[in-house]
């Protein structure tokens, strides 16, 4: 074995919460954000049957099935509350 050994301690989710929000400075909604979904996780949100049945997607189509459509369509991208910028979508589709 190489390396340092860890050791796992769970905490509350408020004290988890705290801590993000005191010790890395991540905004509330960060913080309440990522707490939700390792709880999911730590329900079994992965803990289900393989996907076995799949296609692989380049970023072209996913981009224009997922982004440029909607944006043609005259729908508004922040419902999708996404946090990046599109501001590659200047590539030829």
């Amino acid at each position: 074995m190489t390396g340092k050994p860890i050791r796992f301690q769970q905490v509350s989710n408020d004290d988890y919460i705290k801590t993000l929000l005191e010790q890395h400075h991540t905004s509330e909604a960060f913080a309440v954000s990522l707490t939700e979904m390792l709880k999911a996780i730590g329900n079994g949100l992965y803990d289900t049957e393989p996907r076995t049945n799949y296609t692989l997607t380049t970023i072209k189509v996913w981009m224009r099935e997922n982004v440029v459509n909607k944006i043609r369509s005259g729908t508004n991208i922040e419902t999708f509350n996404w946090h990046w910028k599109l501001s590659f979508l200047s590539i030829s589709f």
